[in-house]
């Protein structure tokens, strides 16, 4: 090896050293790894507060290939119900979302559970009672009063009779919804009848539908007031009336 060599061989040995690489050791290319759990899936809170009425979401993620499919349940839906689940992207990353409507004050556990594994999260829901603004009240639609019912009256025969009943007139009402059942609950009715007035009678004999030639049968009458809007009074308390 000439002198030229020689020097020049001595030089890249000192730049080796001088950068800190060993002449005898190999060189070796390192390449970063990155770790994604398989079962990876997180729920965005564990815990939580809405107030009667509110509308919100939670959201669960996690790995693309086994998120599989989430299923959610309440622990309470007269607390925290479940309107509607839905996938996508949100954010940054793929998942499920569910949409919950705050019922009333109470707590609430929110569960999601994940189809490929059977893990589950959970979120603690608390529902407070909402702070009422005087400015968004609404006037309630029934603003008429219920009739009170004056007197009735039942009178007749097995073959034939009458029935009539009067009450109180209803400021507002244009019309009033009558009718007579012979059961407590006017699961059936006889007599279901529209009239403007504040009085009703009808006459039963033997081959109408409301004696129907029943021996002293007994009543059961009630009333409420419409308006020419169509807003409708409760109905109001129920008068007996046995045949007299």
């Amino acid at each position: 090896m000439g002198m030229k060599g020689f020097m020049k061989k001595i030089s890249m040995i000192g730049l080796m050293a001088f950068i800190g690489i060993s002449t005898t050791t190999p060189v070796l290319a390192i390449t970063p790894s990155y770790n994604v759990h398989p079962y990876s899936f997180s729920i965005e809170k564990t815990e939580a507060c809405a107030e009667e009425g509110d509308d919100f979401t939670l959201r669960v993620s996690g790995s693309a290939v086994t998120l599989g499919t989430t299923s959610w349940t309440t622990s309470d839906d007269k607390v925290v119900q479940i309107c509607s689940t839905e996938s996508g992207a949100f954010g940054l990353s793929k998942g499920y979302r569910v949409k919950l409507h705050a019922q009333k004050e109470g707590t609430a556990v929110i569960t999601a559970k994940n189809s490929k594994n059977s893990s589950t999260l959970s979120c603690k829901i608390t529902v407070e009672k909402g702070m009422v603004d005087d400015s968004e009240v609404v006037e309630p639609e029934n603003q008429l009063e219920a009739p009170v019912i004056l007197s009735t009256t039942n009178s007749g025969t097995s073959k034939a009779g009458k029935i009539s009943l009067s009450w109180t007139a209803v400021e507002g009402a244009s019309q009033y919804q009558v009718q007579v059942s012979q059961k407590k609950d006017f699961s059936t009715t006889k007599i279901d009848k529209l009239t403007n007035k504040t009085t009703y009678t009808a006459g039963w004999n033997y081959y109408n539908n409301v004696g129907f030639g029943t021996k002293n049968p007994t009543y059961y009458y009630r009333v409420k007031a419409i308006s020419g809007e169509g807003i409708e009074s409760v109905w109001s308390e129920t008068a007996v009336c046995p045949a007299s």
